[in-house]
């Protein structure tokens, strides 16, 4: 209820209940200096109200999910950052005489943006805070000279005017390193997923490879039920020797390429194709008969014959041999495979372009 169940909006909630929680303590160190009568009461609400406000806004807005359309910061460092710049620029004035503690809380402020803002943003927020606080020195050593001395003044803003830059150029400094190890967190991210493509798909073809299909024929032994129909086909090309002896290898990639796009186009869903090696593919068919068999290898077979390839013949036509076998509960899944490829032979043995099923 009070963070969310998404964990990035969660965490952005409960940094935003953080800041809250740190305007309601200087609130509560406020009001203690208007029991002291050291600051005006008057005063004291009116930025106690305003910060608290805001930052009950600013939780409003990502506990809501606004943050997300408004702005290209989820987390909304900056606006809120801004929000804080103002708050303490305000406590700062109204703080009589222990005002330079609120130096300390624009330090903190900073620190909490070199999380999250680019580093120009928080050099640009170290900028701003200074010009505010010298705005309001000023204003006080100008309208209210008994309560701002002037050489006070600026003592506190030399000071600030040393540490602001400094610590918005180490905050600065901190953000770029977060960015260059997020940046190499992501290149890392692609790397491993480039490396898990290659180690389950077929570089080629894109489907996936022999060992991959081994590994999901593994799981589907495991999985599935004891009176689940499931068969397992082998395809080969027709003539795919003659294909690149004639055209040569780069074309026959092409055929390859073009073979395993139109037949992933007529599988179903729940159907899994991988290339088993050469011009042979292996085809899973999960929870499905015979017959449902030879609709799917029959539609595969119509789409892959309408192929046609630029520089061929105009009278190619391919076509593929193919094995079907229905896979035993009781065999391992090599032996089905085997079973699937003698098929294949006896199709082509037959006169190619047709489907063989296994003996059982």
């Amino acid at each position: 209820m009070v963070l969310g169940s998404e964990r990035h909006q969660r965490i952005r909630a409960s940094q935003a209940l953080v800041a809250l929680v740190i305007y309601l303590l200087c609130a509560l160190v406020a009001w203690f200096g208007v029991a002291q009568r050291f600051i005006d009461p008057l005063e004291a609400a009116v930025v106690c109200a305003t910060m608290i406000s805001g930052a009950l806004v600013f939780y409003a807005l990502i506990r809501s999910g606004a943050n997300l359309r408004l702005s290209s910061d989820p987390s909304l460092t900056l606006p809120q950052g801004v929000l804080s710049v103002l708050s303490t620029a305000a406590g700062y004035y109204i703080a009589g005489p222990v005002r330079g503690a609120e130096l300390m809380i624009l330090l903190v402020t900073l620190m909490f943006g070199m999380f999250a803002l680019r580093p120009r943003e928080v050099r640009g927020l170290s900028v701003f805070a200074l010009l505010v606080l010298g705005l309001m020195m000023f204003w006080g050593a100008r309208f209210r000279p008994d309560r701002f001395p002037a050489s006070i003044e600026l003592a506190h803003f030399m000071f600030a005017a040393i540490l602001m830059p400094a610590f918005g150029l180490l905050s600065s400094q901190l953000s770029s390193m977060r960015q260059r190890l997020r940046q190499h967190k992501r290149e890392l991210e692609a790397a491993l997923e480039q490396i898990r493509q290659l180690a389950t798909h077929d570089e080629l073809t894109r489907l996936y490879n022999r060992r991959h299909m081994n590994a999901l024929l593994g799981e589907r032994r495991q999985t599935a039920a004891a009176d689940a129909h499931t068969c397992v086909a082998l395809l080969d090309i027709d003539h795919f020797k003659r294909i690149n002896d004639r055209h040569g290898h780069a074309n026959g990639d092409a055929v390859l390429m073009a073979f395993a796009s139109s037949a992933q186009s007529a599988l179903r869903t729940s159907d899994i194709l991988c290339r088993w090696g050469g011009e042979e593919f292996l085809l899973l068919l999960p929870d499905t008969t015979v017959e449902a068999a030879h609709a799917v290898i029959e539609r595969l077979r119509s789409r892959v014959a309408a192929l046609r390839f630029e520089g061929f013949d105009a009278a190619l036509v391919l076509t593929f041999s193919c094995g079907l076998a229905v896979w035993r509960a009781d065999e391992p899944a090599h032996a089905a495979v085997e079973r699937a490829d003698a098929a294949m032979y006896r199709a082509k043995a037959q006169g190619r372009d047709r489907t063989a099923l296994a003996e059982k």
